[in-house]
């Protein structure tokens, strides 16, 4: 994070800072290779400095690295505050799991953390258990990085009492929260919130929450150098201390550790530059070593922006498709596939859009055949790429029922996974599961605005409606060009039209109509049905809208014209055209019906009666 820590690891890797570094979107970097004695090969390292502590920071870099390097393994290697009389200054933490305190809870005017503890994923615990450190190389190394150590006059009893030259390890809780200890006690209330607290920091929480979002979740690890004990000990002289033990460790586990036979991607932490998918051509005999070397440089180049330019792209259709269900995103992810530079794209990326074009293939061509097709050659790509999400929508496509996908999301491991397992559980009225399981997050997800929409509706048609506005102005502010999300809203504002004596005892599902007299007319309702009337319409304008789907839109913004006093004639010829465009149209027939308008009802009836009753 700050330039000793950065120092310290330029010195334990033997890095030339000003001969070896490279330059990308995300800033400086310094590349070196490690050789892995279990795995017998060499492994490409990336060594980059956030500049500034704080969880946004350290979130902010660790997606940069993520998208300019798309490395296997990502390890934050630095200082942090111990506890005193419980660690030495330039001990090193390994920690286990990271309690994240950035979250408080205010209760009866007092102001608590609510700690969201993140454990280390199974494959780092395997890695980590079964890494065997040579404590006496391990103790020459760290002299060797920071130096001899020198001891101040006058402080020998206090350092031989709180400095340790020849560190100890160990695996304790770390806390992180963006606040600086300076306070003596601080550690005693660390406790009070997780009792296996012995450090605190300020980036891990946010350098977990990047590594486990996305639609690839990579393995973390975290390493501490103790540097003070957040007391009247603090002092920077102790920073290259720490930072040098903790940069030593860090080096002896990439050594004899690393192992990613057990990591959920076989590959190696990738060099920015990944190697080609596609064969190359053997040269003509008379080509000598430099010339090939050029040659092989400059394909790996072209993979390695092919590989980027895809990425981008197809996080720019993913928005496309979130804000609006645009039917042109899968005419796009399949012109992309059949660019000429397609084969030089990285295996794992091709993966991903062959996941998301299944998706898509069952959202608009209903086709469960193509998408489990598309997903099997995704599994051969990307072998350990997480399709829980994919299975699960395709056994719902393919059986028309939530009851079919969700014991196949019974433990999600991914976040996408359980936001689809909450849809699932509401499109079954199943509401008080959502609240419950939203209430109580699975530790190792961080929700996010799809979970906050699901929760709001949840609490919506729970009779819960000001915790629901709660909600989705946190989805809104988060994610305000989703579909979905905008959706949620209107139909929040709508509801906040009504008079509280009805809500309750209306269907929640589709507008129902109800009597003029239970919606409210003072301004700041008739405002709320105003923005539901706009939001529902803007929303009928997406093009990937699927007939039912568009059929329930058109039912909400009938029903907030309905409501409107001012806009009866509107209401009225909307529902007309409603109808006359669809005579089976089942929400316009029945505002239709209870509201008196004139329009010719029975073809539709008849038409109805005759689809049920053939």
């Amino acid at each position: 994070v700050i330039p000793a820590e950065l120092h310290a690891f330029q010195r334990a890797l033997k890095i030339d800072a000003k001969k070896n570094r490279i330059h990308s979107d995300a800033g400086i970097f310094y590349p070196a290779t490690v050789f892995s004695e279990i795995m017998q090969r060499d492994v490409s390292v990336i060594l980059g400095c956030i500049g500034e502590a704080s969880q946004a920071n350290a979130a902010a870099m660790t997606m940069l690295v993520i998208k300019d390097f798309d490395p296997a393994m990502i390890i934050l290697v630095g200082i942090a505050a111990g506890m005193r009389d419980k660690m030495k200054i330039g001990d090193v933490v390994v920690p286990r799991e990271i309690a994240d305190l950035s979250v408080s809870v205010a209760t009866k005017g007092e102001k608590r953390p609510r700690p969201q503890v993140k454990p280390r994923m199974f494959a780092v615990k395997q890695m980590v258990a079964g890494f065997v450190l040579d404590q006496p190389n391990f103790h020459d190394q760290c002299e060797k990085t920071f130096g001899p150590p020198v001891v101040p006059e006058g402080k020998e009893k206090a350092f031989a009492a709180h400095v340790a030259f020849k560190p100890s390890v160990s695996d304790s809780t770390v806390a992180s929260a963006d606040m600086l200890l300076r306070d003596p006690d601080a550690f005693l209330e660390l406790m009070d919130t997780h009792e296996g607290i012995r450090a605190a920091e300020m980036e891990a929480g946010g350098f977990v929450k990047a590594c486990e979002t996305g639609a690839r979740p990579r393995l973390w690890l975290v390493v501490r150098g103790i540097s003070d004990f957040g007391d009247e000990l603090k002092d920077d002289c102790f920073h290259r201390l720490a930072a040098s033990a903790a940069a030593v460790w860090t080096t002896c586990f990439l050594k004899d550790g690393l192992d990613f036979g057990s990591a959920p991607s076989s590959a190696a932490i990738v060099p920015p530059t990944p190697p080609p998918t596609a064969p190359v051509a053997p040269p003509p005999a008379a080509t000598g070593p430099a010339t090939i070397a050029f040659i092989t440089s400059q394909f790996e180049k072209m993979a390695a922006a092919a590989t980027g330019d895809r990425k981008k792209d197809l996080e720019e259709i993913r928005q496309a498709w979130r804000g609006g269900r645009d039917r042109n995103a899968l005419t796009r992810v399949r012109e992309l596939k059949a660019r000429p530079d397609w084969d030089a794209v990285a295996p794992t990326v091709k993966a991903e859009y062959l996941r998301f074009e299944a998706s898509l293939v069952l959202a608009l061509e209903r086709d469960a055949e193509g998408a489990k097709r598309l997903a099997h050659a995704a599994a051969q790509l990307d072998p350990q790429g997480n399709v829980e999400t994919l299975e699960a929508l395709v056994a719902y496509h393919e059986n028309r029922t939530a009851s079919a996908a969700l014991p196949l999301l019974q433990n999600p491991r991914t976040i996408e996974g359980w936001n689809l397992r909450l849809a699932l559980l509401a499109e079954t009225q199943r509401w008080s599961e959502v609240l419950a399981e939203t209430e109580q997050p699975p530790s190792n997800f961080m929700p996010n605005a799809e979970t906050r929409r699901l929760r709001a509706l949840a609490l919506v048609f729970s009779d819960r409606l000001p915790e629901a506005r709660t909600e989705i102005d946190g989805a809104s502010t988060e994610q305000p060009d989703w579909f979905g999300v905008r959706y949620a809203a209107a139909i929040v504002d709508y509801y906040e039209s009504l008079s509280p004596a009805v809500i309750a005892h209306v269907h929640k599902g589709w507008p129902d109509p109800i009597d003029l007299g239970f919606v409210r007319r003072d301004p700041a309702a008739v405002a709320a049905l105003r923005r539901a009337e706009t939001s529902f319409t803007k929303l009928l304008e997406a093009g990937g809208l699927d007939e039912s789907t568009r059929r329930i839109l058109e039912g909400w913004r009938l029903a907030a014209l309905a409501n409107d006093a001012e806009r009866q004639t509107v209401a009225q010829q909307y529902c007309g055209d409603l109808v006359k465009a669809h005579p089976q149209h089942p929400i316009a027939l029945t505002w239709a019906n209870a509201r008196g308008y004139p329009v010719d009802v029975n073809a539709g009836i008849e038409a109805l009666f005759a689809a049920l009753f053939p």
